[in-house]
């Protein structure tokens, strides 16, 4: 009876010993995801009017995304402009045709500039599923992409050809990123992550010609966005983590 008294003391103590060196495990692991990633919080988050929602500015670093001081985002974001989400605006991939031919009769657009704005910034692409965090601490590790197009407020093809060829800038039609993401979240957090194109916009008038009988009296407004690269080749501008 004695023998086995001691061997369920043994036991025990064996028990116990084991629970308190997972216990410390787990600890251990949580400071290591704390100090090998940033942990991002809605509680230092800020308000984005756009998308009615809080969100973790995001800035690449050896091509790896992380959280930026919000001095930091207001001094780099605090001449960029936003595009009017009023305008109706179109690519080159669902353009409508304006080609005229009649024996050798022949429409073209001039497009004459009046204003260049070295940066706009786009609606937010979502670029990632939800994600969430449903225990004290979670790792986060994904790699993201986008791909941004050029955008015009016309739709056929000639008159987009014309905004192009007299922007007075090397125009970008399209620029892609790709970046690698680690962080941690706090239970309860959830949201995704959102990327901020960066364009540069051209203004000026559309003016309709013909070769038989040269200006038509037809104009009108030609706004386009040509897509930001880094000086990598990089499509430019802000990763967020957008909270819900």
């Amino acid at each position: 009876m004695v023998k086995k008294s001691k061997f369920v003391v043994v036991f025990l103590s064996a028990c116990l010993l084991f629970s308190l060196f997972v216990s410390s495990a787990s600890a251990n692991e949580i400071e290591k995801i704390k100090d090998n990633t940033q942990v991002i919080s809605k509680d230092n988050a800020i308000y984005d009017s756009e998308l009615g929602k809080y969100v973790t500015p995001l800035k690449k670093v050896d091509g790896k995304l992380v959280p930026v001081s919000i001095e930091e985002y207001e001094v780099e974001t605090k001449d960029v402009k936003a595009i009017d989400e009023t305008e109706k605006l179109y690519n080159e991939f669902n353009t409508d045709s304006d080609i005229r031919i009649m024996a050798d009769y022949r429409e073209y657009w001039i497009f004459e500039r009046f204003e260049t704005m070295p940066t706009y910034v786009g609606s937010t692409i979502k670029v990632t599923a939800d994600i969430g965090c449903t225990t004290p601490t979670c790792r986060i590790d994904k790699n993201v992409s986008v791909t941004v197009s050029a955008s015009y407020n016309v739709s056929a093809p000639l008159e987009i050809s014309a905004i192009k060829a007299n922007a007075g800038f090397t125009w970008t039609n399209s620029a892609s990123d790709s970046s690698v993401y680690s962080f941690s979240l706090v239970k309860g957090d959830r949201g995704y992550i959102g990327f901020k194109p960066y364009y540069k916009r051209v203004r000026g008038t559309l003016k309709k010609y013909s070769n038989w009988d040269g200006y038509l009296g037809i104009s009108k407004t030609g706004i386009g966005y040509s897509v930001k690269k880094t000086a990598s080749g990089e499509a430019d501008g802000y990763y967020y983590f957008v909270h819900y």
